[in-house]
């Protein structure tokens, strides 16, 4: 390891035979943990409050808004989580030879500099790049590579497994600006997503779908939308679901469509629930002077503004809304995955779990990542290694059909062709 780095990239170093550092480098073992802001006593000094329906006290987002520190609930589900994430970093020590003691006592003394790191055998050996390049790449460079024999070549389309992947909050697109894009956010709406994966589904090359998820979650009405449409992909090609950092709420919304599920022992999964929020912010705009007066036609026209609070008549009404789609919810993870639906209640209400408890709740099939579900999409089309190809999309033919598909759709005139292809690098 030729810079610093963070302990996330010291674990993966810890799997070699020999773990060689810069003598300037610190190893940044401290340990895992999560710090939460909460913005209630602000919100109460602006006197700006939250009206809200929510499944359960386990679904937490609005925690930040309405609490001043950790609930019961929310202090649980994160303790249990973040513990398969320690039980790791202590897993990977011992696999260096220590103690489970020893591993707890190394963690909690971090971080350490390079020459304190040798000392305690974190690593094997302190040396400068060219110091290193001497003694194990000089008489066999790895990278000097020999072509033996050249592939024949085979005109033929060989068949394709595609890879697609779906990272960032869920959204609709009609809520974005282009300069969502030109700032580098990623998002994941149904126009980024549903027209590739119709176009997945009629290409006849494409045998097979991988789908990368890494996402918190959002718009509940999005993720159903992409949820039916990987529905409809699915009668017609296997989709297989990688699970990234997070899959949770919306984003597990997406995933449990998939017909084979895999993710990491510490992915975030789950927060099964929904809620529903508004700010209210009539007396902190009354605090600098503003007034507001409204004229409506219908008694609930304002069940959704900032200016005004929800009367009891209303609440019930946003928490039976809430409620009948996190039903819905409930109802379509148990069909999924074919878990009774009194036991999806029960793992449900927003509870967040790790990878690893979601395999044993039956929320994923299998730990592992991308290179585990090629193998598994592979061996379940019948096809041998050489014999297909592994491509990632959307390519930029189907960029194009985005495009001209958006165009007559929206009667959009040529002058902003360019606008929409840049726009649409930037979904990439």
């Amino acid at each position: 390891m030729n810079n610093s780095f963070s302990q996330l990239d010291y674990l993966a170093a810890a799997s070699g035979t020999e773990v060689i550092v810069s003598p300037a480098n610190f190893i940044y073992l401290t340990g895992v943990g999560g710090n939460f802001l909460f913005f209630k006593k602000l919100f109460d000094k602006e006197r700006i409050s939250v009206d809200y329906a929510r499944s359960s006290n386990y679904k937490s987002a609005l925690d930040q808004f309405i609490r001043e520190k950790l609930s019961k609930e929310n202090r649980e589900q994160y303790s249990a989580y973040l513990k398969t994430g320690y039980k790791l970093f202590k897993k990977i020590l011992i696999s260096r030879g220590f103690t489970d003691k020893e591993a707890v006592k190394i963690i909690d003394n971090g971080p350490y500099n390079a020459r304190q790191a040798e000392k305690l055998k974190l690593i094997d050996g302190r040396m400068y790049y060219d110091e290193f390049k001497d003694k194990y790449l000089k008489n066999n460079n790895p990278a000097e590579l020999k072509v033996i024999t050249y592939q024949d070549k085979n005109w033929e389309n060989k068949p394709v497994i595609a890879v697609l992947k779906a990272s960032g909050p869920v959204v609709s697109s009609e809520t974005l600006s282009p300069m969502d894009y030109f700032f580098g956010s990623s998002y994941i709406t149904e126009k980024n997503m549903i027209p590739v994966l119709d176009m997945i589904k009629e290409d006849k090359d494409i045998k097979g779908l991988i789908l990368q998820i890494d996402s918190p979650g959002g718009s509940g009405f999005i993720s159903d939308r992409i949820w039916r449409a990987l529905m409809s992909l699915r009668k017609e090609k296997p989709v297989v679901v990688v699970m990234g950092k997070v899959a949770a709420s919306g984003g597990y919304y997406i995933a449990m469509a998939g017909d084979y599920i895999f993710a990491r022992k510490t992915t975030l999964t789950g927060s099964i629930g929904a809620f529903s929020y508004k700010y209210v912010i009539d007396k902190f705009l009354n605090k600098y002077g503003i007034t507001t007066d409204s004229i409506y036609f219908g008694k609930n026209y304002n069940i959704f503004s900032p200016l005004s609070r929800l009367t009891e008549e209303q609440k019930k009404k946003v928490k039976n809304l809430t409620d009948d789609f996190v039903n819905q919810f409930y109802r379509k993870v148990a069909e999924s995955r074919h878990i009774p639906f009194k036991t999806v209640q029960k793992i449900g209400g927003g509870r967040i779990y790790s990878g690893e408890k979601a395999l044993k709740l039956g929320l994923i099939d299998k730990i592992g990542g991308l290179h585990e579900a090629k193998e598994y999409l592979a061996k379940r089309l019948k096809l041998h290694e050489g014999s297909y190809t592994v491509e990632y999309y959307p390519d930029r033919k189907m960029l194009f059909k985005m495009i001209i598909g958006e165009m007559k759709d929206n009667n959009t005139n040529l002058d902003t062709v360019f606008n929409r292809i840049l726009l649409y690098q930037f979904y990439r």
